[in-house]
């Protein structure tokens, strides 16, 4: 469902901060919170709002890493062309908490 050049955005100040273009890089994001996480890392979708061109997508995250505990409610904003997501972000119920997490 990605386009060949989407973009993920994710906000703060930590590991994950930044653009990941492409598909490849996108799923490379999600497989180092992964590695970060020692796979404990758990998006439990809650709910989908959606139209043709947007689609917000709410989860609740939890994870731990190094002794620290990440249980928190983000949403995720899917925008969408031709069908395919262009660009994704994310955004945390607590940014710093996030940040705190994965400095």
């Amino acid at each position: 469902m990605f386009a060949d050049d989407a973009v993920q955005v994710m906000g703060g100040n930590n590991l994950l901060t930044g653009e990941h273009k492409g598909r490849e890089a996108i799923l490379s994001m999600y497989g180092r919170l992964g590695e970060h996480t020692g796979g404990t890392f758990h998006a439990a979708l809650e709910r989908v709002f959606a139209n043709d061109s947007i689609t917000v997508a709410l989860y609740h995250g939890t994870g731990q890493r190094e002794g620290k505990a990440l249980d928190q409610r983000f949403a995720l904003l899917f925008e969408i062309a031709n069908g395919r997501f262009v660009k994704i972000t994310d955004l945390p119920e607590d940014p710093d908490a996030e940040d705190e997490f994965l400095a």
